[in-house]
């Protein structure tokens, strides 16, 4: 019980979640209350070597600045700055636009979203602080693999890992050629601790954009069935 406006009130029933032991009204919808685990246990992105920096590959740069705007990558940054050894943050559109200097926070949003559906980005809606109820998106950086399958499906990059038209914006001439073979090793020693070094060499003897991109899908998607299945029994 508690006392307001010259009488007492009830307090509302509380229940404990987070894993902490907080307590919560139970109005709450135990669906949307975050477990404190990750939203995609096996797909985590990974070789995080020290937490007080974000790593950003190096072998992106072939296709993610063709795929995503100075803004998107912007967010992109600013979210996972956020995250912990979980790779999960929950900024709100709010704090992002202010930090980044915009007021434009329609275009914050059209950037998450983006970034969710070109695999940078997993996210799901979650009640995550006793302090604030109303649900947020809880943000999860994805493993690579989960990335490079979201860019082959949804056509932003090809067999060849190049970005392809759909990339194109109208301040760009053209879209880059075929990976230059001085440059190739870059490219392709990731992919090559992906999928294996024999798939890795079968990937590299198929002829063909069509061939080659559905070869890297399927073997990319077994890599990360695999993952999962991993992560599923550790959570």
């Amino acid at each position: 019980m508690q006392y307001s406006g010259g009488k007492w009130l009830r307090k509302p029933h509380m229940t404990k979640f987070f894993g902490g032991g907080h307590d919560v009204p139970n109005q709450i919808n135990a669906g949307l209350v975050w477990d404190g685990k990750p939203i995609d246990p096996g797909n985590v992105y990974r070789d995080l070597q020290d937490a007080y920096y974000v790593p950003f590959p190096t072998w992106w740069r072939r296709f993610v600045f063709r795929a995503l705007s100075p803004r998107d990558i912007a967010v992109y940054l600013y979210v996972c700055t956020y995250m912990g050894p979980l790779q999960l943050s929950h900024p709100t559109i709010r704090t992002i636009s202010d930090d980044l200097g915009t007021t434009n926070r329609h275009g914050v949003t059209a950037s998450l979203q983006k970034l969710v559906d070109l695999g940078f980005l997993v996210r799901q809606q979650r009640t995550v602080s006793q302090d604030n109820l109303h649900p947020r998106y809880l943000y999860q950086r994805p493993s690579p693999e989960y990335t490079l399958v979201t860019l082959l499906q949804s056509g932003y990059i090809n067999g060849y890992l190049q970005p392809t038209a759909k990339t194109k914006r109208r301040t760009q001439e053209q879209i880059p050629g075929r990976i230059d073979r001085r440059l190739g090793k870059i490219f392709e020693e990731p992919i090559r601790e992906m999928i294996g070094a024999e798939p890795f060499a079968e990937y590299g003897a198929t002829r063909g954009e069509t061939s080659r991109r559905e070869y890297l899908l399927e073997k990319l998607q077994t890599r990360l069935n695999e993952m999962r299945n991993i992560g599923s029994k550790d959570a």
